[in-house]
């Protein structure tokens, strides 16, 4: 899966951090800006410098685009190595962009999306799970049981996807379910990993990054992942925090920009910040049954007793 609309492309140029091309790329909130001042970007590529000025009104950012729409021949390439290694580009302008990230995050939301997968995975909001990396044994066995829901539900689960992810990522699978996973380490090291190639080949998890492939972990990439792992979900539930991690600061502002409610486990073994995101309006969650229960509207499509009386 790789786009051929015109306008993708020069998205992809103008976000371009796969080449190194001497400028620096455009930021996703000046991408957005463009999208708002130009029609038609169409127009864009084969433009001078002075016709990109007028376009967009800031003779430095025409001069960064001019170097930037003439990638050409090395970003193609790029591109092309990436398809080989089974990696899909997804911007704003295609059919599989999953648009409920631009519907809750705005100018927020990332306008490119790198990954591997069925991109059907992402066009229903899913479940985020987050707060797991440093649960103890019952977290673990908690975030599985949340995996199992989601499935019951048919709800995707939502979850950064690496290793302390993946047991709730195939607990959902084994259930019958789906998951989309949003890594903070490199795409392309996750797709190395067995568990993950076979999750995809079955057309049962979906895994993206806005970030390029091979870029590695920092607490950057982390909390900007976490907001697209929210961005992607009607509902977040957290399992284990503490005040100020990158799961606590993810669901403190999944509270303000997160298209539906972030819930937090409040019964044995809460931690302290679990309790501090439930103060700031999060909805504290002591039985799976409370979960079930708002994520089916009420309606009882799932048999919470299914999961157990965590």
């Amino acid at each position: 899966l790789m786009s051929t609309d015109e306008r993708s492309l020069i998205v992809i140029a103008l976000l371009n951090r796969l080449v190194d091309l001497g400028v620096e790329p455009l930021r996703s909130s000046e991408l957005w800006g463009l999208l708002d001042r130009v029609d038609d970007i169409g127009v864009l590529p084969g433009c001078t410098e002075d016709q990109l000025s007028d376009l967009v009104g800031d003779r430095a950012l025409a001069r960064r685009m001019v170097t930037l729409l003439d990638g050409g021949i090395a970003l193609a390439l790029r591109l092309q190595a990436l398809q080989e290694r089974g990696v899909w580009v997804l911007t704003v302008f295609d059919e599989g962009f999953p648009r409920s990230l631009v519907d809750s995050l705005g100018r927020a939301a990332p306008a490119v999306l790198y990954g591997a997968g069925d991109t059907d995975l992402l066009q229903r909001p899913g479940l985020a799970l987050v707060g797991t990396a440093d649960a103890d044994p019952a977290g673990v066995e908690l975030g599985r049981a949340v995996a199992r829901l989601a499935a019951d539900l048919r709800i995707p689960l939502v979850s950064a996807g690496d290793e302390a992810d993946l047991p709730a990522t195939e607990a959902t699978i084994a259930a019958g379910g789906r998951a989309v996973a949003v890594p903070a380490v490199p795409l392309v090291e996750l797709l190395a990993t067995a568990r993950v190639r076979a999750g995809i080949l079955r057309s049962r998890l979906c895994v993206l990054t806005p970030y390029p492939p091979e870029a590695g972990w920092s607490v950057g990439t982390a909390l900007g992942r976490n907001r697209v792992i929210h961005g992607l979900s009607r509902a977040g539930f957290v399992v284990s925090t503490v005040e100020g991690d990158i799961a606590w600061v993810g669901a403190r502002q999944a509270l303000d920009l997160g298209p539906g409610p972030v819930t937090v486990w409040s019964g044995p073994g809460a931690t302290s910040g679990n309790a501090g995101l439930i103060a700031m309006g999060a909805t504290p969650i002591d039985d799976l049954h409370q979960l079930a229960a708002l994520l089916s509207g009420g309606t009882g499509d799932a048999d919470p007793a299914a999961h157990g009386s965590i």
